[in-house]
């Protein structure tokens, strides 16, 4: 009876180390796509970076929207075609790149951006949410700290204003 037991423990064993086994060699395997899927990335980001650079926009979004099918968490990517939205005045797209890349990791930086497109839109609450946000940054450059200034009470006239109408004769 003690030797039926022990066999049948070592068989459980044996599977579970068999199961860990057949697991490291799944994960290395999903390591070595995914590193792969990265160096692609990479490539195509860097391809996307100099059509962006020589203004061939089209074919600088057609990269990027490549990463992002496959790996829609590129934050790079997203802040790209935020840029590239940005050239050519379409504001809303670059609105969406920039709180997806903001989503992805939030940013200082990508909280100004939001406030400059939000604010090219004319939607003065959201731009100055997110200029209000980006104030906290401790590590503001002086001229940006003075531009923020005059973005805020640009913002906060405009909304005063909205409310506020006043009527010309």
């Amino acid at each position: 009876m003690f030797i039926m037991f022990e066999i049948n423990r070592l068989k459980q064993i044996l599977n579970w180390n068999a199961f860990v086994i057949a697991l490291i060699v799944l994960l290395s395997l999903n390591n070595q796509v995914t590193a792969q899927t990265d160096k692609k990335a990479d490539k195509l980001f860097e391809v996307a970076k100099s059509e962006f650079t020589s203004k061939h926009f089209p074919k600088a979004i057609e990269q990027c929207n490549k990463i992002l099918a496959e790996n829609p968490n590129f934050r790079d990517a997203h802040l790209l075609l935020a840029d590239i939205y940005s050239e050519i005045d379409s504001v809303n797209l670059e609105i969406r790149h920039l709180e997806k890349a903001g989503e992805i990791a939030k940013s200082p930086v990508i909280d100004f951006r939001l406030g400059e497109a939000y604010y090219k839109n004319a939607n003065y609450y959201e731009a100055l949410s997110f200029y209000n946000e980006y104030s906290k940054n401790k590590n503001i450059p002086e001229k940006r700290q003075f531009l923020l200034a005059c973005k805020i009470a640009s913002c906060q006239f405009a909304l005063n204003s909205l409310e506020n109408p006043v009527e010309f004769e």
